[in-house]
């Protein structure tokens, strides 16, 4: 079977294999302990680096443990979100995204909250903003407008959110320890990783080289990282985007809370000198992040130069199960 996708890099198209769905090998999706990401000995924070890269390089996908998020932030965020997708529909409406400027809120089956720059440690003042990208982000907005039945949810979302910011954060640096640069040579115009938490229903399933889809099996706390399109894009395919899906044959309710973490939406990135290929060769031409987010969307190219927002936000989807089908899985 051909499966074709749009990408940030262009069209991908994928031969699947007839066979059924297999759980992943440690060697294809590995963890990885985070706990020297945080020392501050530079050697222990380049240990980490050199396996998030041998990772990044393989299947684009791994686990990571020790990432600093307490595991009682992440179940409350966990209970707070099921407790608000398994209101009736009339309750939920009340936090309709489509209500808004700022598209935070319920949309059909999912929720997603955009960035919020009053939750960030690192803005010392949101009114520094530049007021265009202010249009566009959170600064205290009423993104939990319509919750108040789930009066638990906003606090534990939110410090799921900020915890979440910090980390990313600190596998920013990695990423950028990884191709031979200064671990603070992302810091104010690349954001890349998703971080994504499962519940222990599971249901994730990356496409490896062969074509046969295998399954990340949730570990307990842990937490499950993929490169996106544009990190791929950046390292010359030295780091690898992999196409992946979600599927619930459980018979139970599945949550899943990944946080996205972007590039400034109007940063232009072209490949890194490290990772050029014999002669100094590219498989790619500079582009802005937003404009790449548009080869997938179909939108025009945005020209403005006048803002750099970013826009790290996180979803919150949630899926009933279904029931799984008989013979082998396309």
């Amino acid at each position: 079977m051909e499966l074709r996708l749009a990408s940030g890099n262009g069209p991908v198209i994928r031969t699947v294999l007839r066979s059924p769905v297999r759980d992943a090998k440690p060697s294809e999706i590995p963890v990885i302990d985070l706990s020297r990401l945080f020392s501050d000995t530079l050697a222990d924070r380049e240990a980490v680096a050199s396996q998030i890269h041998d990772a990044a390089s393989n299947m684009g996908f791994f686990y990571v443990k020790n990432h600093g998020i307490p595991l009682q932030e992440i179940r409350g965020a966990y209970e707070a979100t099921l407790d608000f997708f398994r209101q009736d529909p009339a309750q939920k409406i009340k936090a309709d995204a489509t209500e808004g400027p700022f598209d935070s809120g319920w949309r059909g089956p999912r929720t997603h909250v955009l960035y919020e720059a009053r939750l960030d440690p690192t803005v010392e003042d949101a009114a520094s903003i530049p007021h265009e990208a202010a249009q566009s982000i959170g600064q205290g907005k009423p993104a939990f407008k319509g919750t108040e039945q789930v009066p638990q949810l906003k606090e534990s979302l939110e410090r799921y959110y900020i915890s979440c910011l910090v980390l990313a954060r600190a596998l920013t640096r990695a990423f950028a320890l990884s191709p031979g640069l200064s671990e603070y040579a992302f810091d104010s115009k690349v954001r890349y990783p998703d971080a994504s938490l499962e519940d222990d229903v599971g249901g994730l399933q990356v496409l490896n080289h062969e074509g046969q889809w295998i399954a990340a099996q949730p570990i307990e706390g842990t937490l499950v990282v993929n490169i996106g399109d544009y990190m791929q894009r950046i390292t010359n395919d030295r780091h690898v985007s992999t196409v992946h899906r979600a599927k619930n044959w459980s018979g139970r309710e599945r949550v899943s809370m990944p946080f996205f973490w972007g590039f400034g939406l109007h940063e232009s990135c072209e490949v890194l000198e490290s990772c050029l290929g014999e002669g100094g060769t590219s498989k790619y031409e500079e582009i802005r992040y937003l404009n790449s987010r548009n080869l997938v969307t179909g939108l025009p190219p945005f020209n403005s130069k006048e803002f750099q927002p970013q826009f790290p936000h996180l979803h919150f989807l949630f899926s009933a199960h279904q029931a799984r089908p008989a013979g082998p899985l396309f």
